[in-house]
């Protein structure tokens, strides 16, 4: 278990939730600190420029992703998808095509179906105002979340 003053430093309101993102913890110790409706940000999981396949460091990310889920089989998880620079807000594809990525990684890496659902929000909920100034607002705004469903 987690110290109580990491736990609750780590967690962050944000647009009206909690959202847990301290890069200097593990994905499993962010899931002990995460409650159900929380969003956990993967900030370190990144993909090719305008593609739906990770780029080969995300690799051990999400491998660790994958171990949390196969040790909490009670754990139900929504896969968020988030692209950057598109000010069409409407335009969805690429961010359901990198959460769908990520789900079938966890599928083939063992996870249960029943335990994940995915959704892509394109560009419409940027941490960054479009556009974006910088590439590290860029790839702010490009990223992936979990929300927890249940524990």
């Amino acid at each position: 278990q987690l110290p109580e003053t990491i736990m609750l430093q780590s967690r962050k309101i944000e647009q009206g939730k909690t959202i847990i993102e301290n890069d200097s913890l593990s994905i499993s110790e962010k899931f002990i600190i995460a409650q159900p409706d929380d969003i956990i940000r993967l900030n370190d999981i990144n993909f090719y420029h305008n593609r739906a396949t990770i780029i080969p460091e995300s690799e051990p990310r999400l491998d660790e992703l994958a171990a949390v889920m196969l040790g909490n089989p009670n754990l139900k998880i929504e896969i968020h998808g988030h692209i950057c620079c598109n000010r069409n807000t409407l335009d969805l594809r690429l961010s359901i095509q990198r959460a769908v990525f990520i789900y079938m990684y966890l599928i083939d890496s063992g996870v249960v179906k029943s335990q994940m659902s995915y959704k892509g929000f394109g560009s419409s909920r940027p941490i960054y105002p479009l556009p974006e100034k910088s590439e590290l607002e860029r790839s702010k705004n490009r990223r992936v979340e979990i929300k927890i469903i249940t524990k």
